[in-house]
């Protein structure tokens, strides 16, 4: 997950190292060590009313009072991962150092409060948050937690690719998932249940809205951009990669962009990967190509050569065209050129052997044609013959054979299976390999 989508935590000033004492054993007295500005901000994001007059003891009390109230505990470590839940519950036997690969997981542990962190960088729970914890954590919890969790990737799924998306194409994403199955109206009664503060996003009518678009004029601006394009559905797996990594992983263009930076200019495989990391961000959010190829060729890159601007702008379209973005929806602009244009496309890239031989060859190069782009098909030309045991089409069938329009027929008149047998003339709709 990127850290960019907690930093609530970091502006309310929720977990803020501090020193271990007596007095912050529970949750109140970690919150008491803030400054009164950062529990007021604290307090706006659960939604309290007339704090605005309370000593700051007090205001501490209060905030600490409703997160371990068992029915907002709940709701609120109820977006947590598996994973998130592990290294809580792995603070919660005692304080401990959290991995480098637990820090990302780790944002969101801290922006619910729960878990704190000493001067040593030990993480810690609160003796009262753990109390309310054992108290909470049974089957039915963790049956819950599993499928808002799920919930909250694919919000997050949609807020990177659509924006603004309809309730309804958010829950066919929810159905992706192998397992986890429920009802339509099960589902939107879940999301309700998420708290506003931990998901950046409002649900207006049948509608929901990241909260970039919530401005009006940007939300227009957005549907404009979209308009008359379907949403993409992704796959399962396509989902838990956007959350665990931040990005989708590198494919075609892609990887052949971070080879040729890492070849000729950066050899650190970490600096190149977080490079394109920051390249595909700004192509998936609608950053203009042009403006992407000036910044990586001039700022980070530092190009002169005509040789290499070339190199890099072929490179860069060919990345380009195979990322999801979401001024298409979620959709590359390749899948979407193949859609726009989809007779056309079958007309000019829909290859089809005409006969054996070229059936043959088509097989051995299916993949690599698929990945320039062209639609395979080995049936849409040929039929399926049966032949009689001396080899000449008729009723007693003792074998089958695919034959194409070009092989020769199997009747034995010498002519081809197109001006003979079943084809009185070539079929149209097939292209010689």
């Amino acid at each position: 997950m990127a850290e960019k989508h907690y930093q609530a935590a970091a502006e309310s000033g929720i977990g803020d190292s501090f020193t271990v004492e007596d007095t912050m054993a529970e949750l109140e007295g970690y919150l008491a060590s803030l400054k009164k500005d950062q529990l007021r901000a604290y307090a706006k994001e659960l939604g309290l009313r007339g704090y605005s007059g309370l000593r700051k003891d007090r205001l501490a009390d209060l905030i600490a009072g409703l997160l371990l109230e068992p029915s907002v505990m709940r709701r609120r470590m109820g977006i947590l991962t598996d994973e998130q839940i592990r290294i809580f519950e792995k603070a919660l036997e005692e304080p401990c150092l959290p991995r480098e690969e637990e820090e990302t997981d780790l944002y969101r542990l801290e922006d619910l409060a729960y878990v704190v962190r000493d001067d040593s960088g030990r993480i810690c729970v609160p003796d009262d948050v753990a109390a309310a914890y054992r108290e909470l954590s049974s089957r039915s919890f963790h049956y819950y937690r599993r499928r808002v969790s799920w919930i909250m990737r694919c919000l997050y799924f949609s807020e990177t690719f659509y924006g603004v998306v309809p309730a309804d194409r958010l829950y066919e994403i929810y159905l992706t998932h192998p397992l986890l199955k429920m009802s339509r109206e099960r589902f939107l009664c879940l999301l309700q249940q998420i708290p506003e503060d931990l998901r950046s996003c409002h649900i207006a009518g049948s509608y929901i809205i990241s909260a970039e678009f919530h401005d009006v004029d940007k939300c227009r601006a957005l549907l404009q951009e979209q308009a008359g394009k379907e949403y993409y559905l992704p796959a399962y797996e396509e989902v838990e990669e956007l959350w665990k990594k931040g990005y989708i992983e590198y494919r075609d263009g892609w990887q052949k962009l971070a080879r040729w930076i890492r070849e000729k200019y950066i050899p650190s495989r970490e600096a190149v990967d977080d490079l394109v990391r920051d390249t595909w961000e700004k192509l998936a959010s609608g950053e203009d190509y042009s403006r992407t190829y000036l910044w990586l060729a001039g700022e980070v890159l530092f190009l002169r050569s005509g040789k290499e601007l070339l190199a890099l702008a072929k490179l860069l379209r060919g990345a380009n065209d195979h990322t999801r973005m979401r001024i298409h929806r979620g959709f590359t602009p390749m899948e979407l050129r193949i859609r726009e244009n989809n007779d056309a496309m079958f007309i000019a890239t829909f290859v089809m052997p005409g006969c054996t031989e070229a059936a043959l060859k088509l097989r051995m190069t299916r993949e690599l044609l698929l990945s320039a782009g062209l639609r395979v098909d080995l049936e849409m030309t040929a039929d399926r013959v049966r032949l009689t045991r001396n080899g000449t089409a008729g009723e007693e069938a003792a074998e089958e054979k695919i034959v194409y329009p070009r092989d020769p027929c199997p009747c034995g008149s010498g002519r081809t299976y197109a001006d003979c047998c079943g084809w009185k003339q070539a079929r149209p709709d097939y292209k010689e390999a």
